[in-house]
């Protein structure tokens, strides 16, 4: 029996793929990049991700890009659906370095990378292993308590708002403006992640299920503009922007140190699984196209053969936490992100081209 997601359950997936370098990496990078434009510089990424997701939801035409991909390509469909694979397998490596660098940085920074690959590893088979309807019921309580948790966090942080740290925006900063928008850019732009369960909801409307993708999109961007706001306005962006990574560091410094510490056993534990969520999610999809494309071995078997593909460049290629930053900007921003909507882009074209001459 098939198991079908419902659109609330995609719309949560999709903000799934988004929301955790949301929230945990992507505001001190803005900071470092832009200061006093940081939050010009949130606004102009989301108005571009969301540009770019509706281009590339409207190239899907309801489908995910592996049925169009060989629909429409015929032979070197297969080389297009290879290259996509390539393009999540390196942006799998990329989630393993926020899951390193988040537990290195902040809970386990004394543990060899072995140790934490192992332990990442070990959660995520267990959880991409699963079908389609169980990772979207464990989106649903990680939202859940990421949405109570972070309201009880960021509730009594809006009293230390102060207007003077909100300084004009002048046309001198538009170069930092536009290079604080970039990697935000990317990440808010991962539809192309949410588009590859829209088999799991073909029994909706193909208009639906696109609405569905672009209100994740939305919530996702209009969560990173308001952390951003929300920094900006409490610690100023000179001082916000010396916290490169992570951005809870900053938070700490408000004086409510005794409050944050509180719910750290929570709070920690709750943002690694939400990036734990993101990493199985891509696993999901990764293993599934790779099993379409050589028509050969279980489920099982990719999970395994692919984690360890990823595993061992991410356990052991980095020696430090700078440079784990580093490739995770570098690799999605210029290598994965643009091939993938390149090939999204071209596939829908190439679909509306056939529908087109059939008519």
């Amino acid at each position: 029996m098939k198991h079908y997601v419902s659109l609330r359950q995609l719309r949560l997936m999709q903000m799934m793929a988004i929301l955790p370098t949301t929230l945990v990496f992507l505001p001190g990078q803005i900071f470092a990049q832009s200061r006093s434009g940081a939050f010009y510089a949130a606004l102009l990424a989301a108005v571009l991700a969301y540009a770019i997701n509706i281009a590339v939801i409207k190239s899907a035409h309801g489908a995910s890009p592996f049925r169009l991909f060989k629909i429409s390509w015929g032979k070197l469909g297969i080389w297009a659906y290879s290259a996509y694979t390539l393009c999540l397998l390196l942006g799998i490596i990329s989630i393993w370095n926020e899951l390193f660098t988040f537990l290195q940085a902040s809970v386990l920074p004394r543990t060899p990378p072995w140790g934490v690959g192992l332990l990442i590893w070990a959660v995520t088979a267990v959880v991409a292993g699963g079908d389609i309807s169980g990772l979207a019921r464990m989106t649903d309580l990680l939202t859940i308590g990421s949405v109570i948790l972070g309201l009880v966090v960021l509730l009594p942080l809006l009293g230390y708002i102060r207007m003077d740290n909100f300084v004009p925006w002048t046309p001198s900063s538009l170069g930092s403006i536009w290079q604080g928008s970039l990697l935000p850019v990317t990440f808010l732009g991962e539809s192309v992640v949410g588009i590859a369960f829209n088999d799991s909801v073909r029994e909706h409307d193909p208009r639906r299920r696109q609405r569905a993708l672009l209100q994740g999109t939305c919530i996702s961007a209009a969560v990173l503009v308001g952390l951003v706001a929300l920094i900006w306005g409490i610690l100023g962006s000179s001082l916000a922007g010396e916290e490169n990574f992570p951005i809870l560091e900053a938070i700490r410094d408000i004086r409510l140190s005794p409050f944050l510490s509180r719910f750290d056993i929570v709070f920690v534990p709750l943002w690694l699984a939400l990036i734990e969520m993101k990493l199985a999610l891509w696993f999901y999809i990764v293993v599934r196209a790779t099993k379409r494309i050589f028509r050969w071995g279980t489920l099982t078997t990719w999970t395994a053969i692919l984690g360890a593909v990823t595993l061992a460049p991410s356990s052991f290629a980095f020696p430090s936490v700078a440079s784990r930053v580093e490739y995770l900007k570098q690799t999605w921003m210029t290598i994965a992100f643009p091939i993938l909507i390149i090939l999204v882009l071209s596939s829908g074209l190439m679909g509306h081209l056939r529908k087109g001459h059939h008519e």
